[in-house]
């Protein structure tokens, strides 16, 4: 059998069966060890051993259930990591390993343990843990809006990123609320007016919510800043000052430095 024989059938391998995805993969590794690689063959076995491996661990998941979940701190780095791959299929793929472990696995657990990529660097990842959750909603994954304490941190984790500063990631946020409120309904209406948000961003969420059925909530003035004014939100590293903040710093230090001067030209006035 010829090199590109041997490549030809890999590549076929890949895209089937589990099985033939394993033998596939273990063919790709012994056909490197002594073929030369070409840049452009690799760069397409790339796309396909990366999607290849995704569906193995999907696969797997699914077929083993809770037996996955002694594993699911190293599985979850990998996976998530792949949702800032810059090739779409890839991210799906990604995806639908979250997806299978939030079926296979107690849900609760495995929300646990992503708790930290919420507020990953890339956006493409906190974008896809997003379009992950609401697809795990629309399907009804069983345990996964089990009981208000984990509903309530569930919304809390999408409300964040509904003033995330990236705009798709903000989107994807306002798509997976209107998912929650579906099934949720009135308790989530009912846990928003506790979240911490600007009226804005506030509108924002009503208007959306509203398109799927009325949520009989007040629309905040935006020009006067009324509306939800909750205290409860953590000030992290992203936060900023407002501009009203500054401009008092700035009046007091010119009314220190004015008061200081006056001071001078008096002391200076007394021993004349």
């Amino acid at each position: 059998m010829t090199a590109n024989m041997d490549w030809e059938l890999i590549k076929s391998e890949l895209s089937a069966t589990t099985k033939q995805k394993l033998h596939g993969l273990e063919s790709l590794a012994a056909i490197c060890d002594k073929e030369p690689l070409h840049i452009d063959l690799t760069l397409e076995f790339v796309d396909l051993v990366a999607q290849a491996t995704l569906q193995l661990l999907s696969a797997i998941i699914t077929r083993e259930g809770e037996g996955v979940r002694a594993y699911t701190s190293s599985i979850l780095p990998m996976v998530v990591g792949r949702l800032a791959d810059a090739r779409q299929q890839v991210r799906q793929e990604a995806c639908d390993v979250l997806l299978s472990m939030l079926e296979a696995i107690t849900p609760s657990f495995v929300l646990e343990k992503m708790s930290r990529f919420w507020s990953h660097r890339h956006w493409k990842v906190r974008h896809g843990i997003l379009q992950t959750v609401a697809e795990a909603v629309s399907r009804g994954t069983p345990g996964l809006l089990s009981n208000k304490d984990q509903n309530s941190y569930l919304i809390t984790q999408v409300i964040n990123l509904v003033e995330d500063p990236n705009e798709t990631v903000r989107d994807a946020s306002l798509d997976c609320l209107q998912e929650m409120y579906m099934v949720l309904g009135e308790a989530l209406v009912e846990d928003l007016r506790h979240q911490a948000i600007r009226p804005a961003s506030m509108k924002e969420v009503i208007m959306r919510l509203d398109e799927h059925s009325p949520t009989n909530m007040d629309l905040p003035d935006v020009k006067s800043g009324t509306g939800s004014t909750p205290t409860s939100r953590k000030t992290t590293k992203d936060n900023v000052a407002t501009p009203h903040s500054h401009a008092q710093d700035c009046d007091v230090a010119l009314y220190d430095v004015d008061q200081t001067a006056k001071r001078a030209v008096a002391a200076k006035r007394g021993q004349f």
